[in-house]
Order: C-alpha cells, then structure tokens, then sequence
C-alpha cells in the first residue's frame, strides 16, 4: 500500500530476494567473490543473533545495531583473481552495488572540526556510486582504500532478514572467509560528543508489526532444499 515502508511489503522484499539469487547465480562460481557474500551472510547472522548482540532475553532489540565494514577493493576483487577486463570488472562493481543498496543503508562517515566524526545514512539515490566504481575499475588506490560502511534498513523485520538469508549460500559452502568487520553499535547510547558516532537509529520493525501480511504458503518458497 502507498505510504507505507519500502521494505514492508511483499513486493519488495521479493524484488530483493531475487536480486540476492540473482548475484549469487552469476557469481558465485567465481572464488573471488566468495568473501563478499560470506561477509554479508555474516552481518545478517549477526543482526539477528542474541548472542553476538548481547541480548540476554528472546524478544529482539531494536537499538542494537550491526554495522558492517569493508574496503572499497571488495567490490572489484572477484576479477582481481581472474583474466577479467575493465568492463567485466565493472559489471561485477555495478553488480554487487545493487545488491548492497537493494536493502541495506551505506553509512557516511564526514569529518567534522576538532576531529570528530559525524555519520550520515545515504540511500542510493544520495551516493556517486560511478564515481567508487570507477575508482576501483581504474586501480585508483586512494579509493580503493575507501571504507564503506552499512548497516541494514531499519524497516526490515527478522522474518524478512531469515527470506532473505535463505537465498544466499551457506558459508560453509564457500571458500574464503566473511570480507570485514561487523560492529555491534547501540543506538539508545549514540551520541555527538566525539566518540565516533553522532547517529545511530534504531530498528523499528524487528518483530514485523508493519509488515504486509505474507500468505501461509510463502514460507515454503524461501525453504532452502537439503
């Protein structure tokens, strides 16, 4: 329904799912990006679990936040590993931004006076993600160099998080390591006084009271098959 959270309704949810399923069908029989797509399995896993978040009760708490960081190189490093050309390697770049940004928020970290840190979440349309990509095509090693950091959009619920893990593949499945650091960051304590994070917001739909209601046979197409 119009007005309601992007990320809420079945249509889109679907929409990311298939982008995941997608990118894991043209890439993941290439070794070099098997850290990537490990790394994001683990932030999810780590969004979700209890244990990492330091949660000692069932019920999911909203101020606790994974952030997830990486070097700019990831988005290019599958063809780093292989005889692709610029072209292949931007397709990959281009490829796995869409992914990213399909439901995830990239984290901007701006200098501020007296060293301090200001972040500031940027959606796809608020980034010049060409001018990354190109960067990192290019060999352009300040770039490269750039970290990225994301977190997941506040709006996803956990049943949505486990559809969505399902179509990425299981780690053990995969040859290298999860790329990255995932930090987990409290919003109830965010703060501007210098310590790095002036903004934490705090998920506001970890139980899917907004979600658009999924029909019982849903559950049977994100089944991962043994």
């Amino acid at each position: 329904p119009n007005g309601c959270p992007h990320l809420t309704q079945i249509d889109n949810v679907q929409h990311v799912i298939t982008t995941v399923k997608s990118f894991v069908k043209k890439y993941q029989h290439n070794i070099g990006s098997h850290s990537f797509l490990a790394g994001l399995h683990n932030m999810i896993t780590a969004q979700m679990d209890a244990k990492t978040l330091g949660i000692t009760h069932r019920n999911a708490d909203g101020n606790k936040i994974v952030r997830w960081k990486f070097r700019g190189t990831v988005l290019t490093e599958a063809c780093r590993s292989g005889s692709c050309g610029k072209e292949e390697s931007m397709a990959y770049a281009q490829d796995a931004s869409e992914l990213l940004l399909s439901f995830l928020v990239w984290i901007k970290e701006i200098d501020m006076e007296g060293g301090r840190i200001q972040t500031e979440s940027i959606l796809r349309n608020g980034f010049d993600w060409d001018r990354l990509l190109n960067s990192t095509a290019n060999n352009d090693s300040e770039e490269m160099d750039t970290a990225l950091s994301f977190e997941l959009d506040k709006h996803l619920s956990n049943a949505n998080l486990r559809r969505i893990l399902a179509a990425l593949p299981d780690p053990k499945s995969l040859d290298a390591r999860a790329t990255g650091t995932v930090e987990i960051l409290n919003a109830s304590q965010a703060s501007s006084d210098g310590t790095g994070v002036s903004e934490v917001l705090p998920r506001i739909n970890c139980d899917g009271h907004l979600d658009e209601f999924w029909p019982w046979y849903s559950s049977w197409q994100f089944c991962n098959v043994l």
